[in-house]
């Protein structure tokens, strides 16, 4: 069992108050979460108005299909995501 760790710093644009970032942050991480391998959640920075740690987890039986699923969920958050992601951190469990 494969398993990696990934927080994704955010910068969201346009954002005019905390309940506009909470709504962003629901609807990308019932996305993320909305598959079985996968976990995500907002770890730090909720009280930020423009920021977000956003941590996601995911599970796959090797590496090879760990890292297949990790480009796609990259893609895919990138084509949803009206943010900016300025850092990611990597760790693999």
């Amino acid at each position: 069992m494969q398993i990696i760790l990934m927080q994704y710093h955010i910068r969201f644009h346009g954002v005019e108050s905390l309940k506009d970032k909470n709504q962003r942050v629901a609807r990308l991480v019932k996305f993320l979460g909305g598959h079985s391998d996968v976990a995500a959640s907002e770890t730090e920075l909720r009280e930020e108005l423009d920021h977000s740690i956003l941590s996601v987890l995911v599970v796959a039986p090797n590496r090879k299909l760990l890292d297949q699923r990790k480009q796609q969920l990259e893609v895919a958050l990138n084509d949803r995501l009206d943010a900016e992601i300025l850092d990611l951190q990597q760790q693999f469990l």
